[in-house]
């Protein structure tokens, strides 16, 4: 899985320049990086205008952060260890 995120992202960042200000959007992050959406982003990183979409990784949760509006560009990504998060599934 982690080869699997790492050459999906690579993808991404090798194609052609987006727009300056949005160097990842997400329809290009949907497109080539396997991930589950989240209901909600975790603790601080939620709030209004933005959702979130996950991956796991070589016992890591990494959380990636996308505005709603326009292009909808990546914001922020934070990394949890495996004692930092749990997984339920409704």
């Amino acid at each position: 899985m982690r080869c699997l995120v790492a050459a999906g992202l690579m993808t991404v960042l090798a194609a052609p320049a987006f727009a300056q200000d949005c160097t990842l959007p997400y329809s290009s992050f949907e497109i080539a990086v396997p991930h589950v959406d989240l209901e909600e982003c975790p603790g601080d990183l939620g709030g209004e205008g933005r959702f979130c979409r996950a991956t796991l990784a070589t016992d890591h949760l990494h959380v990636y952060v996308f505005a709603e509006d326009g292009e909808q560009c990546l914001e922020e990504v934070q990394s949890f260890g495996e004692d930092e998060f749990e997984i339920s599934i409704r």
